[in-house]
């Protein structure tokens, strides 16, 4: 999966208050951290926009005086640093020469196609046209600067001499919720073993000692729903886990690493008394547990 990131320009022009930037901060990162997780990502970025996107965080620091931005700017670098976001600035994929190729953007606004606008939005453009059978799964514009004319696609016109015009209806998605959405909904699907009992209590192929799926055989059903929402890391692959909230506990997933992506789960408690195992919730990457409860949160706050 390709996520390309557009910041705004004048980010002190998002919101207007002190809650409202923090909010906004926690839900960019958040989504940041959720592309970073999946083990196929690929996040890009335009070097010029992330300059003057942290330049303008210290902007809002000094206007607001809201020192919270400041500290944004440097765990936003971290963060693009830990993902190994790429710069598509280093090695474009789309012609820079207008005489031979052209980009044009259908503006919502105007309803007519334009030729101004930010220039990844070319390179994600002639990405896609390079894999137009299946881009809209692979590829997606995380529009962070929250531009209404972008969303929920950007239709883009690639054609030039000798070449046939084609038409790009790319995803574009400005929310935690919808980018989860989207990524569960186009990653490789995965299965759930069911017929697998090893962790399934007062089933005569229960392995003592073994972690319990709350419900045994009953609960089997509910856990496959879980799995297709769990959350992996790329820099942990061995698991898979997510926040069972019928049960308050978490479940862990482990990949039988079959041609199938088929799964077997279990809780993360002790066995009988279904009690959190601490020790075993403590492994979990702090980051998931992080996204579990974002998610948990914005879902709640939704409704």
């Amino acid at each position: 999966m390709n996520f390309y990131l557009h910041f705004p320009e004048s980010p002190e022009n998002i919101t207007d208050t002190i809650e409202q930037y923090e909010e906004y901060l926690r839900e960019v990162q958040n989504c940041i951290d959720r592309c970073d997780c999946q083990i196929d990502a690929v996040l890009i970025a335009d070097r010029d926009n992330v300059q003057t996107f942290q330049e303008g965080l210290n902007q809002v620091s000094e206007i607001l005086e809201y020192i919270g931005a400041y500290q944004a700017s440097e765990i936003f670098d971290l963060l693009l640093e830990q993902s190994e976001a790429k710069y598509w600035n280093d090695d474009p994929s789309h012609d820079t020469d207008e005489d031979s190729t052209f980009y044009k953007l259908f503006s919502s606004t105007n309803r007519s196609f334009v030729a101004q606008y930010p220039v990844i939005f070319k390179e994600l453009g002639e990405r896609c046209r390079q894999n137009i059978t299946s881009f809209t799964k692979s590829n997606i514009l995380l529009n962070f600067a929250r531009e209404q004319s972008y969303a929920p696609f950007i239709s883009l016109l690639i054609g030039g001499q000798n070449q046939k015009p084609v038409l790009l209806n790319i995803p574009s998605i400005d929310n935690f919720l919808d980018l989860d959405k989207w990524i569960c909904a186009n990653m490789p699907i995965r299965r759930y073993n069911n017929s697998d009992n090893r962790h399934c209590e007062n089933h005569h192929d229960y392995r003592q000692g073994k972690s319990p799926l709350i419900g045994g055989v009953g609960g089997k059903a509910h856990a496959a729903l879980l799995l297709k929402t769990a959350l992996g890391d790329r820099r942990h692959r061995e698991y898979l886990v997510n926040w069972d909230s019928l049960n308050n506990r978490y479940i862990r997933f482990e990949s039988e690493n079959d041609p199938q992506n088929q799964y077997h789960g279990y809780h993360l408690v002790a066995r009988g008394s279904h009690l959190e195992d601490s020790k075993a919730v403590e492994l979990i990457p702090e980051r998931i547990i992080g996204i579990l409860r974002y998610r948990l949160l914005l879902k709640e706050m939704r409704g």
